[in-house]
């Protein structure tokens, strides 16, 4: 997801929590993944892709808040992630 994409989400984002509002949605559960991946990788290599994007911010903190989001992978997905990018020789991998 680029940052181009987020800041359009950004522009159409209400109060929240959510994309529609205090109601978890599809649109939630659809994004959800890429947030979460985001998330991971801010931690391999801070990418900054919500930096100044308030209302994006929340909604990804409020959806990898959610048990049925922090749940929906098998526990080792951050380590799998790492490997994989590691075996891939990717930029995100290498050292900082």
């Amino acid at each position: 997801m680029t940052r181009e994409k987020l800041q359009r989400l950004e522009d159409r984002l209400g109060e929240g929590p959510f994309f529609n509002g205090p109601q978890f949605s599809l649109i939630d559960a659809a994004i959800a993944p890429a947030f979460w991946r985001i998330s991971l990788l801010d931690e391999i290599r801070p990418l900054g892709l919500c930096a100044e994007l308030p209302k994006v911010k929340r909604w990804s903190d409020a959806l990898l808040a959610r048990d049925s989001i922090r749940t929906s992978v098998v526990p080792e997905f951050p380590l799998l992630l790492r490997e994989y990018l590691a075996a891939a020789g990717s930029y995100l991998a290498r050292g900082r």
